[in-house]
């Protein structure tokens, strides 16, 4: 993460301390346009050790218009307003407590702060942001003369109202429109810009696979987007670039102190309908979802509105809209605004090279098994699995000689499917899997199979358990331990006595004897098991490599569904 402006961040505490101001450097604060007057009786502003700025609590803020009492007993300051909001900062906590009247009812939230409240020399001094921010105030650092810049002019307590977050931020939120490599329309999402330039925020997500994409503003006008500074897939944040100038862009606040409770306000382009705004409030201001933290927000979203803005009661923006849960009311969350700062502004690459690179290493194929041997007329399924894609794909496969074979997919289980493979006449031939990107249709990953077909076919069921292949019976191969349950029973043959292709023709067995394949799962040594159905039987049947006493054995199970 970029390190931000010590000053910026204009934390001024309530000191426990032996520093002397006096020996500090000198710090000024402005408030609205005019200069706050400081002397030996009041204390100064100053830096302290830690890259913080302190300001006397009861000159600053009541130059700034508010009350100021001091709880001695506890160590607690009350900041106030006219409307009846409160803020307390109390000694030693590293957050305040925001108290707002609404329609009578008192509602209470917690600000973080990530400093602490703090006394010097029998003086007060809070953290100055924090605690105007809490009132709807701007707080910002004036560098060349080290001066604390505060405006309350025209804020309320209360915050702004959705019009009035509509009609100064809904022009900085655009609608985005993502296009594949033959320029086909592949989706949408939202963006908003966070300078004049063309810098703009989305998911990334928004961005993946695209080969180009284009913004619409809300005034009508199109630009088409260079490409991105940069992103993290981890965090689903993308920086892009939008060609052109002159754009109105949003104002972002610190999410550190994002509070529980607050209302928010969300604009972006849910189902395509631009520059929609809906209203909600914080509902987890640190949720953390695979060890990712999020904003969790009640305001409505829906799919489009990826990409979009999240502001505060003060109208600034305080996280990306990313998503909800389906199953839920209004269980939305956002990224927070702060890891923006984690994306590099420096080198613009073009959309297309980052959907190449991406779906390139994103993307790796298996086939279980690579070698089957089929008797005419004999069935099997070879079980390919697609692991990590980052992106929706495509597979398909191309039979060398189709005089020998055809093959049809089944359904998708997780990240792997299934191709039946029919055997028709005698030989040997190939067949070549190939996963491709959906978007751009380039090639991702592939592999190759190797079929034998001969002639001759036999068969023999378990005793039992009709019309289960039995196995040992049809390859002569001894068995090595049975175990049989009230459920059914379970054979294993040594891997030593298997000749190559007999599990593959094994499974063009069962299938030819009215099973389907149903599913696949891992079993607690991560060995993969294949399950195979005869509802008409009611048996299931299981297959797969195990080891039995320290002996690699191939494994069959049969089992009634229906006893």
């Amino acid at each position: 993460m970029k390190k931000l402006v010590s000053a910026c961040i204009l934390i001024i505490c309530l000191m426990v301390s032996t520093v002397s101001s006096s020996a500090a450097v000198t710090v000024g604060v402005t408030l609205n346009s005019n200069p706050v007057s400081f002397n030996t009786s009041t204390g100064y502003p100053f830096i302290d050790s830690n890259n913080r700025t302190l300001v006397p609590l009861r000159q600053t803020m009541e130059a700034a218009g508010y009350g100021v009492s001091w709880d001695s007993a506890n160590k607690v300051a009350t900041v106030s307003d006219d409307n009846g909001t409160k803020v307390y900062v109390k000694i030693g906590d590293n957050y305040i407590t925001k108290e707002i009247k609404d329609n009578g009812v008192v509602e209470s939230s917690r600000i973080k702060n990530d400093t602490f409240a703090q006394i010097v020399e029998k003086r007060t001094f809070l953290p100055i942001r924090v605690v105007l921010e809490a009132f709807g105030a701007s707080v910002s650092w004036d560098g060349t003369n080290k001066s604390v810049v505060v405006n309350t002019n025209g804020i309320s307590s209360v915050g702004l109202t959705a019009e009035q977050v509509y009609a100064k931020y809904s022009s900085a939120v655009f609608y985005i429109e993502i296009y594949d490599a033959e320029g086909l329309f592949a989706k949408s999402g939202s963006g908003f810009f966070v300078d004049s330039n063309g810098t703009a925020i989305t998911n990334y997500h928004v961005i993946d696979g695209a080969s180009s994409a284009k913004i619409t503003t809300t005034d009508g006008k199109t630009y088409n987007v260079e490409g991105a500074y940069g992103f993290d897939k981890n965090l689903d944040l993308a920086k892009i670039k939008v060609s052109g100038s002159g754009f109105p862009c949003v104002k972002m606040a610190s999410s550190n102190i994002v509070a529980g409770g607050s209302k928010t306000y969300a604009i972006g382009s849910p189902l395509g309908l631009e520059n929609s705004i809906s209203e909600g409030i914080v509902s987890n201001p640190n949720r953390i979802i695979d060890n990712v933290s999020f904003i969790q927000f009640t305001t409505p979203i829906s799919r489009g509105s990826s990409g979009g803005a999240l502001f505060d009661q003060n109208g600034n923006v305080i996280g990306v809209t990313s998503g909800g849960f389906e199953d839920g009311q209004n269980l939305n969350i956002a990224i927070p605004i702060n890891n923006v700062n984690k994306i590099s502004s420096t080198n613009i690459t073009k959309l297309s090279a980052i959907a190449a690179q991406n779906a390139a290493s994103s993307v790796t194929l298996s086939a279980s098994p690579s070698t089957v041997a089929l008797y005419v007329g004999g069935q099997t399924d070879v079980i390919f699995s697609v692991i990590n894609p980052d992106n929706t794909v495509n597979i398909d496969y191309a039979i060398a000689d189709d005089f020998l074979l055809d093959a049809s997919w089944g359904d998708w289980h997780g990240d792997e499917i299934p191709l039946h493979i029919n055997a028709i006449s005698q030989g040997s031939t190939s067949v070549e899997i190939k996963v491709y990107d959906d978007l751009t249709n380039k090639c991702l990953a592939s592999k190759t199979i190797y079929v034998t077909v001969s002639k001759g076919s036999y068969n023999s069921y378990y005793s039992g358990y009709y019309p289960a292949p039995d196995f040992g019976a049809i390859f002569g191969v001894p068995v090595y331990n049975v175990y049989e349950s009230a459920e059914g029973i379970s054979y294993d043959y040594r891997c030593v006595d298997l000749e190559t292709g007999n599990i593959g023709e094994y499974g063009g067995k069962i299938i030819a004897s009215g099973f389907y394949y149903d599913f696949s799962f891992d079993d607690d040594e991560g060995n993969l098991v294949l399950v195979y159905s005869n509802d008409l039987y009611g048996l299931t049947l299981y297959t797969g490599v195990n080891v039995l006493n320290g002996t690699p054995c191939y494994g069959v199970t049969v089992l009634y569904t229906n006893p």
